[in-house]
């Protein structure tokens, strides 16, 4: 089975990598908005009458909800996905993907993430921090994540990328 054309004008593509640019310059609402507007942009496709494009076009609009933090709302499709019914190409890639949106729509999911941002904090693994931002961009408000990321290569001795936060 090969996959189906999965957009003829390119929004939402154009929409994700609007996103994908917003949050590498740490620009977390943006971001956001437009992985929430890729997201729905795909969703619209579901509507097609072949029932494995139907399952591809709902775990492709999750996933954009997903790298935009929106993650009930990822939540809310990937329950509706059924992986059977997934093209081979991608049939694979779902199990992993719920488990983590699982994971991310759970209440207790930032109050975590923090708690282990608090841990590293003290123990100065600031390698491991800067990892833990990039995992979670989310969790924090713009300016506590530019905050913590310049602090944390600060003491890396990236004074440079410090500066740049």
């Amino acid at each position: 089975m090969s996959l189906p054309v999965l957009e003829q004008d390119g929004r939402a593509t154009l929409a994700a990598a609007e996103a994908q640019s917003a949050l590498a310059a740490g620009d977390t609402p943006h971001a956001r908005k437009m992985y929430g507007a890729a997201a729905r942009l795909l969703a619209t496709k579901i509507a097609t009458p072949r029932q494995s494009d139907k399952h591809l076009f709902r775990f492709l609009a999750a996933s954009q909800y997903y790298h935009g933090g929106l993650y009930r709302k990822a939540l809310h499709l990937c329950r509706r996905v059924e992986q059977r019914l997934l093209p081979d190409e991608v049939r694979h890639l779902f199990p992993k993907f719920f488990h983590d949106v699982k994971s991310r729509a759970a209440p207790s999911y930032e109050k975590r993430v923090r708690e282990e941002l608090l841990n590293l904090l003290t123990r100065q693994e600031n390698s491991r921090i800067l990892e833990k931002l990039q995992e979670h961009p989310y969790v924090l408000q713009p300016g506590i994540l530019a905050f913590l990321r310049a602090h944390a290569c600060e003491n890396l001795g990236n004074f440079p990328a410090a500066a740049i936060f």
